[in-house]
């Protein structure tokens, strides 16, 4: 559990940081961070992301308990990987609420819609991001949640203007790193 609390320095700075404006950032602070995500083995991530061997995977059900959803609310995973957490936000928004689903990977987007179909889950939607952006629709988000994802932002600034851009008025992320 040490984990999830190791960042919430950093998503405090996201609040006081991200209403200044900020020039683009250029240079890729990891520079080929997010290549084995071109076109992963499904089947490998699984087992390291949903394996028990994974403290965030063991600890899911405190970690949703932690973020205080909310049926009806607008929840965004960034770096939803394999859906581990994206599946649980769906049951904790209901069925008027959505869980947008984000990643840059099409083959973990592609998983996450099939296991939601087979699961009957209906509130959730994938977004396709990319380097620079969540492609979040702006305003449109009460709580982003980015779990063991920020270390993988290779323009961070351009990244989080993006999330500070979806997030609705009184919004809140929820980070978790091990980074």
């Amino acid at each position: 559990m040490k984990a999830i609390f190791s960042f919430v320095a950093a998503s405090v700075a996201l609040c006081f940081l991200a209403p200044f404006p900020t020039t683009a950032q250029e240079k890729s602070v990891r520079p080929g961070i997010n290549k084995p995500f071109e076109n992963p083995d499904l089947k490998d991530f699984l087992k390291k992301f949903e394996g028990e061997s994974r403290e965030i995977a063991v600890s899911a059900k405190e970690i949703v308990a932690a973020c205080k959803i909310k049926p009806g609310m607008v929840v965004a995973d960034v770096g939803a990987g394999t859906g581990l957490f994206t599946r649980k936000f769906a049951s904790e928004v209901g069925e008027n609420g959505k869980v947008y689903a984000v990643d840059i990977a099409p083959n973990f987007l592609r998983h996450i819609e099939k296991t939601c179909e087979d699961a009957k889950i209906k509130n959730v939607e994938t977004v396709l991001c990319d380097q620079f952006s969540t492609k979040l629709p702006k305003n449109s988000v009460d709580l982003v949640f980015i779990c063991d994802t920020y270390h993988h932002f290779e323009f961070p600034t351009r990244t989080l203007q993006s999330i500070h851009d979806a997030l609705r008025p009184g919004g809140r992320v929820v980070l978790i790193d091990f980074h």
